[in-house]
Formats: structure tokens, sequence, C-alpha cells
């Protein structure tokens, strides 16, 4: 299987690692011989089974008592287990499976093997028991992965070729079927299986220990980690080593956990949630199971379900699709995976539904209850998994039950440690809008107050993208505004913000580094400000000039965005420099834009349309087809693919101030484009309108404002429909309101 798979048109498989780029895992040999020894925090700790599983299997995941139920479930109704039970002519039956050295296709194996383990105890079919067997040479004579190497300079380095990924899939596997088949099968069996993931065990031991350094917030670490805890969990009471491996793995799983945002704002995007998590979470449930200590009610785990909700589209067979997303192409520089074929954002996201399920079960929620509900059917011929029905059965939601707007789950968010805003107009509606505004440092803030907690955690942020300031908006089933594009060089060029002399934020142009060469308090101060959420606005203002390199002497860069009843939107940036520039500003979208009048731009997708109207004058602009270099190996190869279309607006040279503004207008494809207007009034203020509504919207430093933002929203006859205020006080002749102290309010007449 291949990268993208969860996103694109196809989905992920939970337990198959990925391949990752092997530069990536370059990147993240970090460790020196020179540094010091281990953190010894890891190593500290007790391991206890609970007292009534000592000794006993099944245990990681169910008990005897949940095999029995299962079983006679199975027995009664067969038909709920088939996709996870394999037939008589399925591969994992009938084919030669390759040795499980073999990277991504030996965890195949082992997954496959997991599957008949699991399908002979449930059912007792002799047939699973004789194809047991045929594998009795290969786990006897099993030679461990190995992810460790000594370089010429006596560093510990990652050996290259995703090998601790692998070896995490191996070991999850394994140790479900050793738990799964402990005094159900022959003993020859399960002494062969035994030994193949007690020596796997040992190495990803051995191998993970040698390391000084580690990214504890990165799948190439976290995901071996998480099937080292889960092994050690299942050769308990067995192997003398396995509670010296479970203190150290589950530590680190513990670490990798506290790590990550406590909103749960996965800092690598969906995308590789979907992938990564899965690990994670897995590993927290049999520690729930098998020691009673709860990670589900702590942060993060205890935000996910709000994070899924909000960052699943109102068509829940899409995402807001941050970072790392979609097909890459290989590194032997000839293939991708699928999906380049087609036009972009008609690839689907399908996240694997087991891991919010596993979630769901520890810790429910009715938020999460809601997300099932609405996303799990949209999920096509999912492979619940091999844990999955193990876990007493549990079922996935047939029919959709969409959730409600309510105020114990507004369709809006504020997620404060990574900063970004997500609103829509409603739960409800599939063709509803949504907005997502970002403008948070690369992994959160909270990053800067751990690493001087940790001092051997070295950041892996290789997924994360230069997209400070960045909007995506979806709307009538289709995006409208692409916030991001991909899979490929990291660049700030694919985001809807801004470029100063063609250069992005970070280190752009780069592989998987653009936030490595300079320190991470620099891109902590990336911050939102002015959050204002209502069920009629959404609107902040993103400050990024730090994430810019130090010698464009960039002193300002805001934006002030704000989204009116899901419909007018206005954008205005604010770049101040010590040095002459030229900016350009961007906004990206699926088809080509066209440009009917002098600064106004239609931007058609479906159903929808997005009206664009510049409101300040520019130096050029440009209406381009949008080129995203996906080669992530080999910096003199370069492998151009393309992803939609993009406007660009240019400010002229030699600028050190200057300012954008746009006013937009949300459409149906049906609707007149010309009705649209957008004006920039001469004190300030601009006015829209839809042809039938008519918006005034005042932003910060308006004469007459003291706050960030205020509007009205009045009909033909002057009647007023919506206003707002976020600050002090608005004293205009259209609108006059002060409030004590500052704060927020929007006000609607009664009907």
């Amino acid at each position: 299987m291949k990268h993208g798979q969860g996103t694109g048109n196809h989905r992920t498989k939970r337990t198959t690692p990925i391949l990752f780029a092997s530069l990536f895992v370059l990147t993240l040999s970090l460790l020196s011989s020179s540094a010091e020894t281990n953190d010894p925090r890891l190593f500290q700790g007790e391991f206890k089974l609970r007292k009534d599983l000592a000794g006993a299997h099944p245990r990681l995941f169910f008990t005897e008592g949940d095999m029995a139920k299962a079983a006679a479930e199975y027995a009664k109704d067969p038909k709920p287990f088939a996709s996870v039970v394999p037939t008589v002519n399925s591969k994992e039956m009938t084919q030669i499976f390759p040795p499980m050295t073999q990277g991504e296709t030996g965890v195949g194996t082992s997954e496959s093997m997991a599957k008949v383990i699991l399908a002979h105890a449930l059912t007792k079919n002799p047939k699973y028991l004789e194809r047991m067997r045929e594998w009795i040479p290969m786990l006897t004579n099993y030679e461990p992965l190995v992810f460790a190497k000594t370089d010429s300079k006596g560093n510990v380095r990652m050996s290259g070729n995703n090998v601790e990924l692998c070896t995490g899939g191996v070991l999850l596997n394994l140790a479900v079927a050793y738990d799964a088949i402990k005094g159900r099968s022959e003993p020859k069996f399960e002494e062969a299986l035994r030994h193949a993931l007690t020596v796997q065990a040992r190495m990803a031991y051995r191998n993970m220990t040698a390391f000084k350094q580690y990214a504890f917030d990165q799948n190439h670490y976290t995901i071996p980690m998480a099937g080292l805890s889960i092994a050690a969990m299942a050769l308990l009471d067995e192997e003398p080593e396995a509670k010296s491996w479970a203190v150290f793995a589950s530590n680190f799983v513990r670490r990798g956990l506290s790590v990550l945002s406590p909103d749960a704002w996965f800092f690598e995007g969906p995308s590789y949630w979907n992938f990564t998590m899965h690990y994670l979470v897995t590993a927290a449930a049999a520690l729930k199971q098998t020691t009673g200590e709860d990670l589900f009610a702590q942060p993060p785990l205890n935000a996910v379900p709000t994070y899924l909700a909000h960052m699943v589209l109102p068509n829940p067979e899409f995402v807001f699709d941050f970072c790392d997303w979609g097909p890459r192409v290989q590194k032997d520089g000839v293939s991708a995976q699928k999906g380049w074929d087609a036009p972009w954002h008609t690839l689907k996201t399908h996240l694997e539904m087991l891991t919010p399920s596993e979630i769901q079960w520890f810790h429910p929620t009715p938020l999460m209850e809601n997300f099932l509900n609405r996303v799990g059917p949209t999920v096509p011929n999912s492979n619940k998994g091999n844990l999955l029905y193990m876990r007493q059965l549990i079922r996935f939601p047939t029919t959709s039950q969409p959730m409600k707007n309510g105020p114990t789950n507004p369709p809006y968010h504020y997620f404060p440690d990574m900063d970004v805003l997500h609103w829509r107009s409603s739960w409800e509606q599939p063709d509803a809008t949504a907005l997502a505004f970002k403008a948070g440092p690369p992994a959160g803030h909270r990053v800067t107050t751990l690493l001087p907690l940790y001092p051997n955690w070295k950041p892996g942020l290789g997924h994360a993208h230069p997209d400070a300031g960045t909007f995506t908006l979806f709307a009538k089933g289709v995006f409208l505004a692409n916030g991001d594009n991909g899979y490929g060089r990291k660049d700030s060029f694919n985001c809807n913000t801004i470029l100063v002399d063609g250069q992005g934020q970070g280190t752009g142009g780069t592989f998987f580094g653009c936030f490595a060469q300079r320190p991470y308090s620099d891109f902590d101060k990336i911050h939102m400000e002015n959050v204002w959420l209502d069920s009629s606005v959404a609107a902040g203002t993103a400050v990024f000039d730090s994430t810019y390199d130090p010698t464009l002497q960039i002193k300002t860069m805001r934006r002030d965005l704000i989204l009116i009843e899901g419909r007018y939107l206005v954008v205005r940036d604010r770049v101040a420099s010590g040095l002459p520039h030229q900016y350009r500003w961007l906004l990206h979208g699926d088809q080509k834009a066209i440009n009917p009048e002098p600064n106004r731009f239609l931007m058609e997708n479906g159903q929808a349309r997005l009206a664009v109207q510049n409101l300040r004058p520019v130096g050029s602009f440009k209406i381009e087809p949008t080129i995203l270099d996906t080669e992530l190996y080999d910096a003199a190869r370069t492998r151009p693919r393309q992803h939609g279309f993009h406007i660009a607006l240019e400010s002229p040279a030699g600028k050190k101030e200057f300012q954008f503004l746009t006013a937009m207008l949300i459409q149906s494809a049906t609707e007149p484009a010309g009705a649209f207007s957008a004006k920039l009034e001469s004190d300030g203020r601009i006015t829209l309108s839809d042809g039938t509504t008519h918006c005034t919207v005042w932003l910060e430093g308006h004469s007459g404002l003291k706050g960030s933002f205020a509007y009205l929203i009045g009909d033909q006859n002057g009647t007023k429909q919506s206003q707002g205020l976020s600050g002090q006080s608005i004293d205009t002749e259209a609108f006059t309101l002060h409030l004590k102290p500052l704060g927020q309010v929007v006000m609607q007449p009664k009907n």
C-alpha cells in the first residue's frame, strides 16, 4: 500500500505502514554518540497488569468472556464478520506470503496471518489451523527488522526505507495474533509465533534505546513504540524482558501523546492523523484494558471528537486537507500513487473509522457519536480491521443521524494552541458553507514550553506546511478556496497567503525540513488575534511576520478575515518591512478563474461560485495553473504536477508597506454573477451586496470603530437583519453600539 491511502480515492488500512520518504527518515536521524544518555524518565515506573488478567489470554483488547460472546454472535450470524473472516479462496488462505522482513509487503504478511489466526480463535474451523501450520518455519526462523544503524562516525541513525514503521506494524499484528491464539492451537505453532514476536520486540527495544534524541511527536518514532508497548503487554508473564519493554514503550507512548497539541488539532493534517493516531490510540486501548490507566480522558485524546467533527467537511467524504495530503510521486522518479489522473479535489478522503470508534468505546461523547453517525456510513467497503469485531462487536452506524446545531456543539470552534478557527453554517446541511483559517506555529504553542522539559526531543515537523494566514473555503459541496495543495515540496506558494519577493515562509521549496533552519521560538510568535465566532460570523486576525526569513525584515504581516452569514467574506492584508519588496497575494481554486472586468474575478466550481472584488490598486495580476513540484527525494530533479489554479495579485515593486483588500461573495452557480457588488467607501468602510441584501463591514482602524470588526446587514428597504461588533464601540451614521466592558455581540431581530 502506498502513502495517500486514506486520502484520495482510497482508504488507509490500519495496520500496514505507509512508506515515507527515505530522505525524511534521514532528516530524523537526530542521534549522536556524543549526546548524553537517554532520558532516564523513559525507563522509570512500574507496569502492572490488572490482577484478573495476570497469566490470562486474551487480554489486550478483549477478554475470554468477550471472545465467547463474539464466537456466539458469529455462530448465530456470520454476515457481520464477512469483511474480516477470510474465505477459503481468499489471499490469506491461498497466497505464498513474502517474508516479514520485506518492508511493507512483509507487514501485509503479518496482517494476513493475524487475520487467519483470529478467524481460527473465533470459529475453530480446522481449515485455519491447517493454514497456520504452514507458517511455522517462517516464524521459527524469523530474523527481526533492524531500524538503527551506526555510521562511520559512531552516530546511531535510522536505517532508512521506513523499517521502523514496518516494525510497528509487525509488532502490532503479531501481538494481536498471539494474544488471541494463546492456549487455542497447537503448542508448536504458539511457540513459533511467540519466538517471532519476542525477537522482534527485543530488537525494537534495543534499537530505540540506542538513540539519544527523539522526535516524540513524529510517527517514525511513535509507531514502533506503540507496537512495542502492545507486544510487551502480550508477553508479560512469559518473557522476563517484557516488563522493561512495557515500561519504556508505554512511557514513550505517553510522551508522544503529551507533546501533541492539547487541542487535538493534528499538526500533520488529517491524512497523517488517519495513519499515526491509529497506533497511538490502539496502544492507549491496550493500556486501558490491561492496566486500567485511562489516556482517553486526557488531552489530546479527549479533544479528538471536536477535532474530527470540525475537520470533516459538510460533505463527509472530504476534509480540510491541511499539510501532506493526497497522492505522492514515488522515489523511483516514475511512478505515482493513484489520484494524479483526476482533477484536484475530486479525490475523496475516507478516514478509517476504527480509531474514532476506539476513542468512543473508551471515552464516549455525544459529539463523537454524532461524528460516527455522520461520517461512518460514507466509508465504502471499510475493512473494519482485525481488532474491531473482537472488541465486543463494536458496530458502525448504518444510517445517518446528522448532528444538530445547538449550544453544546455549535458548528464552530477555535483551537487556541494551534491557532486555527473552524466555522460552518450548519452541521445538518450537506451544502453548508465551511471555513478554516489558520495562523499558528507548525506544531502549536505548547511545544515551546515543553521543549525545555525534554532535552532529547527534537520536533519532527516534516509534514507541516508553511501555511500561516491561509484559509480554506468550502460551500455547496465543493472547494471554493483551496488552503493547501497537497503532498509535494513545502512552499507557501501553494497556500492562500502572502509571498515576499516570491519567497514564502520558513525555508520554502524544501522536501520535509522547511522549519528546520530556525529556532522553534521564532515560529511560536505566529498567532491569531481578535477571534470572533458566532452562528452568523467568523473572524480573526492572523499575525505571521515572524515566519519569514529575518533578512527580509518583515515588521508587520497581518491578515484580517471576516465571514458573515456564510456568504460575505472580506480579507485585508497589511504588510510593512524595513526593506522595499514586491508582495504577492494568492487565492487558489480547483477551476480556472475568469476576469470579466477590471478587479473582478469569478471562481466557479460545480454548483458554486466565488465572486472576488479587489478593492485597492495593485501593480498587476495573474490567473495561472498551480504547479506543485512533487519531487521529494532528489534536489537535482523536478517533477511538476498541476493542482488547480490560482489568482495572484502583486504589489508594485519596491514597496516597504502595502495593503491588499478583497471582498468576496459565495454564490450559487445559477445566480447572476453581476448581482455582486463591493466598494471601498471613502471613510474606509467596505460595502457589499448580493443584489438582495446589503452588507457593510468596518475593520480595525476605521475612525468610528473602537475594536477589530463590525458589520451590518440589511435588505433593500433598509431594514436591519443582523449586526455585530467585536470590540468596544461602533459609532457611525449607520450603526451605533457601545459595549461595557468591550466584547463581542451579534444582534438579530426577533422573528
